[in-house]
């Protein structure tokens, strides 16, 4: 037999030779013809018979046959064997001894290569009785390193090294180039000194494996001696796997990335991991090899705590050298007490107080190496912030939402969650136990729904179902958990978030450009006047205080903008008053209340001219009617979100900010 030669599947070949050519018949004179005479099938192997018809008056430089079991098959799936020019003979054949499954049915073509043209034979099927076991004779070189090439030298492979899978113990690895007698493959990476090569050629195990020897490369040392976390340690040394998945290096059992590797060196990332020093490098590659020198991790340094006065609820950027990129990993401590770190580069984190702490002086110290605390110079000054978060909403996130206080509890829901769902279920939260209980959904799906309460009663009013606008009125019995339909609000239509006011147990919702007043001793609406200015009007804020109630701050349609007029009612007289401009950003869809304290309060919204949500507030005193910025809301910055009030404060819930929140807060001022 001679031997077989491997060259390249061409795509065009493997393609046109089972499907397009399938019965492709060369007649014009010039062109190369040839014939799949048949198979012998044998015990262990075939042999094929091919013959030449014409070499088309060209000098034939191949020839050979190509077989598959597949229908359609792939280049890879093609099995082949290729032999050399042919000179002076029109019969040819060749014995195969691998790849043969016993009882599959194979589809065989023999072919010719002759002046550019390759020219295939006719389909000849047969059915195999099976294929000798791979032998192998040699490894060479007999000693490599993980990602060396070896050859391996046998018997009865195939030139497809699809078909050839290589196993150094139990590791395979795909052949890179194959012969019937010759297989190269890169050798695998392993902590083993020695490894046993058996090949498997279509599927069947050579019975016999033989040794290859693995040869760790020489560590010579490595540098810097010193660094910080995500550094580069150079490990130099010699006879190193050109491979990057062949080096494993550890710091005190910490794996490191592995960046570079090259024949004398490795470069490699210190870990964020690790915070133990001085620290032991280990390299693994065919054995574990430990450095006599240690690594020695920098010790942090704080540079500057900002600001040096601080809000309980919010944060401080500590700036420096040398900190743990992993949040997690760095421990910083506020007066004694754990502090957690929410982000941090290498220079710069930022750190939330520690909620324990009270109003006082306190130093800063920050843990990058374990069991070495590093102490600012300086105290930071902790002032008790008027917000503290609770409990969140326990369903979707939700921004046009109602709600409102009885008996000493809160009650919210409806809205719209994420994608703009409308929603009905309504909820209960106890802030005695902090618990959230379900409670009777609303009877329809509604948004913007305006929201009171009056003797420990709730009622749900105006509010919208996408196009469609809502006057119906409900009242809800906590007692009994129960929404029972009152007399409709005869208020115009409103497409916009309509705010409303109790005073002496009667509601008073603006909306439309007019207002009605509720008695729900008589469930009878009366018309109430309205200050003209606002117009259309909508997304604003209303709160009461003192038997008086205030309306301002949204959307007035007439202007297409937000305004900043501020009204005072006064139910005896049925006369609005025209009170101090608020003084901040003008927005709309902004949260409002009113304390026991006697002062009404703005927050957050959304910017129509700057396009941003807000997170200030402002704080409204009637007896001298001026307006003061107080402490922002610590959440992020949104709009709709919905104040309930119980006892001496206020509970913020809910909004959008870009996203559908559910968080919670009690905004609680102090000595007021």
């Amino acid at each position: 037999m001679k031997q077989a030669k491997r060259i390249t599947l061409i795509s065009l070949l493997t393609v046109c030779l089972f499907q397009a050519c399938q019965n492709e018949k060369f007649t014009d004179k010039g062109i190369p013809e040839v014939r799949t005479l048949g198979v012998e099938v044998l015990d262990d192997g075939v042999i094929f018979h091919g013959e030449i018809l014409s070499d088309g008056d060209k000098q034939i430089t191949g020839h050979g046959f190509y077989w598959t079991s597949e229908k359609n098959p792939a280049p890879e799936d093609m099995e082949y064997v290729i032999l050399g020019p042919v000179e002076g003979k029109t019969h040819f054949s060749v014995t195969v001894n691998s790849t043969i499954v016993e009882d599959q049915v194979y589809t065989l073509r023999a072919f010719i290569k002759a002046g550019g043209i390759t020219s295939f034979g006719n389909q000849v099927t047969f059915t195999g009785k099976g294929s000798k076991t791979p032998e192998l004779i040699s490894v060479t070189p007999a000693s490599a390193m993980p990602g060396d090439t070896v050859v391996i030298k046998g018997r009865y492979f195939t030139g497809n090294p699809s078909s050839c899978s290589v196993f150094f113990d139990d590791i395979k690895v795909m052949a890179e180039s194959s012969t019937t007698e010759e297989l190269k493959v890169i050798v695998p990476c392993s902590i083993y000194s020695s490894m046993n090569i058996r090949v498997a050629i279509g599927g069947i195990l050579s019975s016999i494996s033989i040794p290859l020897q693995l040869i760790p490369p020489i560590i010579t040392g490595f540098s810097p001696l010193y660094g910080t976390f995500g550094d580069i340690v150079t490990i130099a040394g010699s006879g190193m796997p050109s491979d990057i998945h062949c080096m494993e290096v550890y710091f005190n059992g910490t794996r490191g990335v592995v960046t570079e590797v090259a024949k004398t060196s490795c470069k490699v990332m210190v870990p964020t991991e690790n915070n133990v020093s001085p620290v032991t490098i280990r390299v693994k590659c065919v054995e574990n090899m430990s450095l006599t020198d240690k690594f020695t991790l920098e010790q942090a340094v704080i540079t500057n705590v900002l600001p040096e006065r601080i809000l309980s609820s919010h944060m401080i950027s500590i700036s420096g050298e040398n900190f743990n990129p992993d949040p997690q990993m760095n421990i910083v401590e506020i007066g004694g007490s754990t502090a957690i770190v929410t982000n941090c580069t290498a220079t710069q984190m930022t750190v939330s107080i520690p909620s324990e702490l009270e109003e006082g002086f306190y130093r800063v110290s920050v843990t990058t190496i374990a069991g070495s605390p590093v102490t600012w110079d300086k105290e930071i000054e902790v002032v008790k912030s008027v917000w503290s978060r609770l409990a969140d909403f326990p369903a979707s996130g939700r921004v046009a939402a109602a709600g409102f206080a009885a008996g000493g509890r809160i009650y919210f829901g409806t809205g719209l969650e994420p994608n703009l769902k409308d929603k009905n279920d309504f909820w209960e939260f106890d802030p005695a136990t902090s618990a959230w209980t379900r409670k009777m959904d609303f009877p329809v799906l509604i948004t913007y729904a305006t929201a009171f309460s009056i003797e420990e009663t709730g009622y749900f009013t105006m509010g919208k179902q996408g196009s469609v606008y809502y006057h119906m009125l409900y009242r809800y019995d906590p007692d009994d958990d129960l929404w029972t339909q009152m007399r409709s609000n005869p208020v115009n239509s409103s497409a916009m978030d309509s705010p409303g006011f109790v005073i002496n147990g009667k509601a008073y919702v603006p909306a439309g450009g007019e207002m009605y007043e509720y008695d729900p001793a008589s469930d009878q609406w009366t018309k109430k006047s309205y200050p003209e200015a606002l117009g259309y009007f909508g997304g604003g804020s209303a709160f009461t205080i003192n038997g008086k109630g205030y309306l301002g701050v949204g959307w007035a349609q007439e202007k297409s903008a937000d305004v900043s007029d501020f009204y005072e009612y006064d139910p005896g007289t049925d006369w609005w008053t025209r009170k101090a401009s608020f003084p901040g950003t003008l927005r709309n869809n902004a949260t409002s209340f009113s304390l026991p304290n006697g002062k009404g309060y703005i927050a957050l919204g959304y910017s129509e001219e700057q396009s941003k949500y807000l997170n200030d507030v402002w704080e409204y005193d009637p007896v001298l009617d001026t307006w003061t910025r107080t402490e922002d809301f610590p959440g992020s910055p949104r709009f709709g979100a919905r104040a309930v009030v119980v006892g001496s404060g206020a509970y913020i819930i809910g909004g959008y900010g870009g996203v559908y929140e559910k968080d919670m807060w009690l905004f609680s001022p102090r000595g007021k």
